[in-house]
């Protein structure tokens, strides 16, 4: 028996479709794999820390700290992606599916940070026309 209790009562509640077999968890225990869980905190602190050594600098637009870690967090975890079990998710062609969710999340968070730029751009153009009426 290679599952826990939460994937047994899980499966009450869940489409069939959307949860793994048990034979889908148990299929790569055998195999040596990368600690990924490992990695993903360590991602997650070293984020951490850069974004508490930018957020005192206190020099950036409202907002762009929120989009830009998201920007980060994403690209990061693309490829660390690459370290996971092939068989516990799924995949369309090259990428698995949590691949495919960052590079989603990447491209919203570089198009809100283009708006930002943008909005907080035309906003300073309208105050200098305003300043010098």
């Amino acid at each position: 028996m290679c599952g826990t209790w939460p994937s047994y009562w899980a499966l009450e509640l869940f489409p069939k479709w959307l949860l793994l077999r048990e034979t889908d968890i148990c299929a790569a225990s055998s195999l040596p794999l990368h600690p990924l869980p490992i990695y993903l905190s360590i991602n997650g602190l070293a984020l951490f820390l850069l974004f508490s050594w930018l957020w005192k600098q206190n020099k950036l637009p409202a907002g762009f700290l929120f989009w830009l870690y998201w920007a980060v967090y994403a690209f990061s975890r693309f490829f660390l992606e690459y370290f996971r079990d092939s068989n516990a998710v799924g995949s369309i062609s090259i990428f698995s599916f949590p691949q495919i969710m960052t590079i989603v999340i990447f491209c919203l968070a570089l198009i809100a940070i283009s708006i930002l730029f943008f909005t907080q751009k035309y906003s300073n153009v309208k105050m200098r026309h305003a300043g010098s009426e």
